[in-house]
């Protein structure tokens, strides 16, 4: 299993001001449209983690996902369907995404750009951030994941439809299970 960065970036010359939409849309789809030249696309296999970077104006990790197909030719069909009328969401290749999940608190960038090892020069880290599909070693993967809470994401339904789960109650769902499980 091998980790990833999806990156999203804003098109406003294409109607995209902000890249969540391009997750969110991606999210309901349960799919990530890749280009012919996409790095790494022939790598991307299923089981494999991925977190998503969302470009300006946000400089932020705040979605994760794992893969559930290997990178494959996008037919006609589906191709259509997937596109949703638009262009920008046309795409010859793609992965199918299971266990989606929108961070409650997406990660800055800034805040773990030094546990990070991809990243040589911390100062310039917006440069290793581009071009669609990043590696990423296993132990960067864990320091951006290790304090966010994540919530999941009905394929039916968009993030921002009453999942998003507080600390609290997700601390008061885990002792409730714990004691349920001893009594």
């Amino acid at each position: 299993m091998n980790h990833w960065i999806f990156c999203a970036t804003a098109h406003k010359d294409k109607g995209i001001s902000d890249p969540l939409e391009i997750v969110e849309r991606r999210f309901r789809d349960q799919f990530w449209g890749l280009g012919q030249k996409t790095p790494n696309r022939r790598a991307l296999k299923a089981g494999d983690k991925t977190i998503f970077y969302l470009g300006i104006p946000h400089r932020a990790f705040a979605a994760s996902a794992t893969l559930a197909s290997d990178s494959f030719t996008v037919s006609a069909s589906e191709r259509e369907e997937l596109s949703h009328g638009t262009d920008f969401y046309r795409a010859e290749y793609g992965v199918r995404l299971a266990e989606t999940r929108l961070w409650e608190h997406p990660c800055k960038v800034e805040d773990v750009v030094s546990a990070l090892s991809f990243i040589e020069n911390k100062e310039n880290w917006g440069v290793y951030l581009q071009g669609g599909v990043r590696y990423l070693p296993q132990r960067d993967f864990e320091a951006i994941t290790e304090h966010v809470l994540p919530i999941t994401l009905s394929s039916s339904s968009g993030p921002r439809d009453g999942f998003l789960v507080s600390p609290t109650e997700f601390a008061l769902e885990t002792h409730l299970e714990e004691f349920m499980d001893k009594n």
